[in-house]
């Protein structure tokens, strides 16, 4: 049951923050697993709360570890928040934290919100930036036996692939995510899979295709993070099928949710489709103001490429 496990989860936390309860080590270890916790609920808002709420104590630690997960958690939470420039500075210090230490694990996750922060503001950074540093961490999670790692950097990938506009590549890491599923019997690398073919399938305009592997994402996820990518996907799928009816209420809903979990990244991935869904369901006017405001939105966040895409749907309306 995820609600006594999280309620456990908060208990523990809530012990160890006791005077001479628990060391800062220990301390440091369940705020660290509590927050891949909230990640895995996609849950960034309580993410930020745990960071911040023991921030102080983890950096009276001195830099550890724990202090650089931490970090990197917290760097997450902000640019989820789309607290960009607050997640780098966040960021870069734990990375630099795992550098100094030399411990890879503390480096490749570090650096895998870095990815992330590049491909959501990839306005004037090097284009060869997520190549080289998915090379790396890509090669950190085989030496560590990390699947999750692995398969966060494949999705990411599979993303910056379509936000890119190319459908080809993004269905090579898609595939490359649901042979990893199979291969480490591990099932969010094939929810996430199917999640990432589907998208790939839908901009390449393989319709039919693009609805078997929704209805296989759907069916593979289970956590709630997977749950929101798999119920994205279908519906971003069933818009570019022409079904904007099906997609519409279902979109419209995981906005609000996205936005409420301060999961505000997502709304590359269903913003648009949201937007062309009103006018395709007859709501011309609230679908062009919705487009218009999500311009608005990426322009703020730095990212030409989601605004082009934006142009486009807007010039595909009028």
């Amino acid at each position: 049951n995820t609600t006594q496990d999280l309620a456990l989860w908060d208990e523990l936390a809530k012990i160890a923050d006791e005077p001479d309860c628990a060391s800062d080590s220990l301390l440091a270890e369940i705020v660290v697993d509590r927050m891949l916790v909230c990640c895995w609920e996609a849950d960034f808002a309580g993410m930020n709360y745990f960071a911040e709420k023991y921030r102080a104590r983890l950096e009276a630690a001195g830099d550890s570890r724990e202090m650089s997960r931490s970090l990197a958690w917290l760097g997450e939470a902000y640019l989820n928040a789309a607290r960009f420039d607050e997640a780098e500075r966040v960021l870069e210090r734990a990375r630099a934290i795992g550098e100094a230490l030399e411990d890879e694990e503390c480096i490749a996750y570090a650096m895998w919100d870095q990815m992330w922060l590049y491909m959501v503001t990839p306005d004037g950074r090097p284009s060869d930036a997520i190549d080289a540093m998915a090379q790396r961490v890509l090669q950190a999670a085989e030496r560590l036996k990390d699947p999750y790692l692995e398969t966060l950097t494949y999705f990411l990938l599979s993303t910056d692939g379509l936000q890119r506009g190319h459908a080809a590549l993004a269905g090579k890491w898609a595939a490359k995510l649901i042979e990893l599923g199979r291969r480490r019997r591990y099932p969010p690398a094939q929810s996430l899979g199917w999640v990432c073919s589907a998208l790939a399938a839908s901009y390449a305009e393989d319709h039919e295709k693009a609805q078997v592997d929704a209805k296989l994402a759907i069916g593979t996820s289970h956590g709630h993070f997977e749950r929101i990518m798999a119920e994205s996907a279908q519906d971003v799928v069933l818009v570019g099928a022409g079904r904007p009816l099906e997609g519409l209420e279902i979109l419209e809903r995981l906005r609000r949710e996205v936005i409420e979990a301060s999961y505000l990244v997502q709304l590359t991935t269903i913003t648009i489709p949201c937007g062309i869904a009103l006018v395709l369901a007859g709501d011309h006017a609230g679908g062009v103001a919705d487009l218009e405001n999500t311009l608005a939105r990426f322009s703020d966040w730095r990212n030409k490429r989601m605004l082009a895409s934006g142009h486009l749907a807007l010039g595909e309306v009028y």
